[in-house]
């Protein structure tokens, strides 16, 4: 079959303790007959403790998938903290940062896109600042190898 189809839709509850209550939404994506885990999240800015119980959670997650894109905003500039999710790169990181918060006039660099490195390879990042989020968006050109 040939397309684009949703085949599979999941939230996940990230421990928040008393704060907003953050998630990890997981959809795989069928183009043309190839599986790609998407995953989304926005998680919490109130502290690194936070923020460690919840990679830790999504590194559980992923790693018992194939290919994995995550997007978000993951509210920490400290690239380290990405360090628990293994077999990854992201497009926003120590040696390309790029600053996405606040908007127009970015000075952190808290959004990104972390994929698994083995399959995936992103290039071309840049940033849009067009007003309508108090972010820019992050975004840039990705390959899918699936033979990889």
């Amino acid at each position: 079959h040939h397309g684009i189809y949703i085949v599979f839709l999941a939230v996940i509850n990230l421990y928040s303790a008393d704060k907003e209550q953050r998630v990890l939404g997981h959809a795989v994506i069928d183009v043309n007959g190839v599986l790609i885990n998407f995953l989304v999240t926005h998680l919490s800015f109130e502290s690194k403790e936070l923020r460690t119980a919840q990679y830790a959670t999504i590194a559980d997650y992923v790693s018992e998938l194939d290919n994995f894109i995550i997007t978000g905003d993951f509210n920490t500039s400290d690239f380290s903290e990405y360090s628990v999710i293994k077999n990854y790169d992201m497009v926003n990181s120590t040696k390309h940062s790029i600053k996405t918060f606040p908007n127009p006039n970015p000075t952190s660099s808290i959004d990104n896109i972390v994929f698994s490195k083995s399959n995936w390879t992103f290039e071309k990042p840049k940033v849009l600042s067009n007003g309508n989020s108090d972010h820019c968006l992050l975004y840039a050109t990705g390959t899918f190898d699936p033979n990889k």
